[in-house]
């Protein structure tokens, strides 16, 4: 955390020292999820072979697992990490993020790291910068679901690259039909369709990301919502 906010207060006197020292943040970052994961390994085998872990989980305070804790820990230093170098470099910070993956803990046991939010955080950083990489951030990670940063992605597409804007605003469209948006969402979505397309209309505005259309689409879908559960409207 140190050597990344070392290197982001030097960014705009000397970019080129800055980046080695992101690079040196990025490598000890990379050393001790290293050998977290190689310690949690061998804590979740001691753990197993314990005849008496399952009893010892039920005892309380004084066992849970320091591993654990550790582990959460690491991965708020990661975020910070991350999120400082993309103030400058998000492009570096995104392929830091996915090599760094592969850390946490779910339920307090030891998996794979849910890493959405932050890659969208990430996004929206790349987007002024580098939109086509964004973009592809943001389609990888709407494959699970519309969350509200998707749309401060796209409107910080739609400021650099309407097409990857239009792109993104699609399969968006595209994943709310399938029926799993949740009615906040879908919420806001209508919110962010009406807005943007009320700008446009405006002098030297963005063209819409959306089309009519796609807003018509998403009305109707939150409509579905609202006949489901009537106390809906007051969201719109």
């Amino acid at each position: 955390t140190f050597f990344a906010e070392v290197g982001s207060a030097m960014w705009q006197f000397d970019e080129t020292q800055a980046r080695t020292i992101y690079a040196k943040a990025i490598n000890d970052l990379r050393q001790i999820i290293m050998s977290y994961s190689s310690a949690a390994a061998d804590a979740k085998a001691a753990q197993a072979a314990d005849p008496d872990a399952l009893t010892a989980s039920f005892v309380g305070i004084g066992y849970r697992d320091p591993m654990a804790t550790m582990g959460r820990n690491l991965l708020q230093v990661r975020r910070q990490v991350l999120l400082s170098i993309a103030q400058n470099d998000a492009e570096l910070a995104l392929n830091a993020l996915a090599d760094t993956s592969g850390l946490v803990l779910e339920d307090g046991r030891y998996g794979d790291p849910n890493d959405d939010a932050l890659m969208q955080e990430l996004a929206v950083m790349a987007a002024p910068r580098s939109p086509k990489r964004a973009l592809e951030m943001a389609l990888e990670s709407l494959k699970k679901e519309i969350t509200s940063r998707h749309f401060r992605i796209l409107q910080q597409l739609n400021e650099v690259d309407g097409e990857a804007a239009r792109t993104l605003a699609s399969a968006m469209v595209s994943k709310a039909k399938e029926g799993k948006t949740n009615s906040y969402v879908l919420a806001e979505f209508l919110k962010s369709a009406d807005r943007s397309l009320e700008a446009a209309n405006k002098k030297s505005a963005k063209p819409s990301p959306y089309t009519v259309d796609d807003a018509r689409a998403i009305a109707g879908l939150f409509a579905d919502k609202i006949s489901e559960n009537p106390n809906l409207y007051d969201k719109i």
